[in-house]
């Protein structure tokens, strides 16, 4: 039976063969477009849905180098997506990965058994340094974003993506509206990024109140990773700290309330920082793990102590976000949680 390994195989003789093209192949807006919703609302469950994410990056690559488009390279910051997806697939015999500094390229390999793609100017993260294979990969001299567009295409409409958004709607349908709003004058560039202008979808709140505020439904989904959320602080108890109105954070973009408040350990504040400095009605980021109670079903947040940062702060001292602390953290979904308030959307 023909599976994804065999297609692939496949698909690189066809990229060996592009390679006497003199020009890379031209890539569309229409291509471009696409690629940037990939890469914000694809969810990477199979080896397929990570190569499709490599293969959105390839692509957008070489349309930030074409002179008709003032798109700049912000987009190679979604590689960390990537990366976690990575790490969720688990596939370390399947999917390799080098990190080459020789003659300063920072050049990070990502190889799907043979099949190499390949981004310069990377970042050595700790992200990378994880999942870094123990035998070193060499670049295989075979430039893929000569067929950039071509890549792209057979990462897309293969049959063997999970076909899947954050959100759960099916991939593929969620980007052919997405053009179809591009068409009606709906996305721009701005300041070097993809922005959408038209057609916002704001999630839906949860419609059962029980799940929102006292069983904090949405949190349950969040028990694989630790999570940045935002909440307003309330009230000291004997043995908690509470705080309401909880969102949660995703980079430039407004969220609605995911519960009505979360309770984290008094003594777990106190040993990052002062309970009198917390200032009542103001609103405070988060970073901790969604963990149940122990003899109650519902959620909690447990801080992220010990791991290098202070992981409770102001929301006027965002400069105290820890560097690469995205790259640990559940994503969440844009389309579960974007709040009507937003007016553009910069992906």
């Amino acid at each position: 039976m023909v599976g994804f390994k065999d297609e692939l195989k496949e698909l690189a003789l066809t990229v060996n063969h592009l390679q006497d093209r003199e020009d890379r192949e031209y890539i569309s807006d229409y291509e471009a477009i696409a690629a940037i919703n990939v890469l914000n609302f694809a969810k990477y469950n199979k080896v397929p849905d990570v190569f499709l994410g490599c293969a959105a990056l390839n692509l957008l690559s070489v349309y930030a180098k074409q002179k008709d488009n003032s798109l700049s390279f912000n987009f190679l910051r979604l590689i960390f997506e990537v990366l976690k997806g990575i790490e969720d697939v688990n596939q370390p015999k399947t999917i390799k990965l080098t990190f080459d500094n020789s003659d300063k390229l920072s050049l990070l390999i990502i190889s799907f058994w043979d099949f190499q793609f390949s981004f310069q100017s990377m970042k050595y993260t700790e992200q990378v340094k994880n999942l870094e294979s123990k035998n070193v990969l060499k670049w295989d001299g075979i430039r893929k974003q000569k067929c950039a567009a071509t890549i792209f295409k057979f990462a897309l409409d293969n049959k063997w993506i999970s076909n899947i958004t954050l959100g759960g709607e099916k991939l593929r349908d969620f980007i052919k509206k997405e053009l179809d709003i591009f068409d009606n004058e709906g996305y721009s560039v701005m300041d070097g990024r993809f922005v959408k202008v038209k057609d916002l979808r704001p999630a839906t709140d949860e419609p059962d109140g029980y799940l929102k505020n006292y069983i904090r439904s949405k949190l349950y989904a969040c028990q694989d990773r630790p999570v940045i959320i935002s909440a307003i602080f309330r009230k000291v108890w004997d043995k908690h700290v509470t705080f309401t109105s909880v969102k949660p954070y995703i980079p430039n973009t407004k969220a609605i309330t995911i519960c009505n408040h979360v309770n984290v350990y008094k003594k777990d504040i106190e040993k990052v920082i002062s309970i009198e400095s917390l200032i009542p009605g103001e609103r405070y980021y988060i970073i901790g793990y969604s963990k149940p109670y122990r003899y109650v079903e519902r959620m909690g947040i447990q801080l992220a102590i010990g791991e290098g940062f202070c992981p409770i702060f102001g929301i006027k001292e965002f400069k105290k976000m820890p560097v690469d602390i995205i790259t640990k953290c559940h994503r969440f979904s844009i389309e579960e949680y974007l709040s009507a308030k937003q007016k553009v959307l910069k992906l």
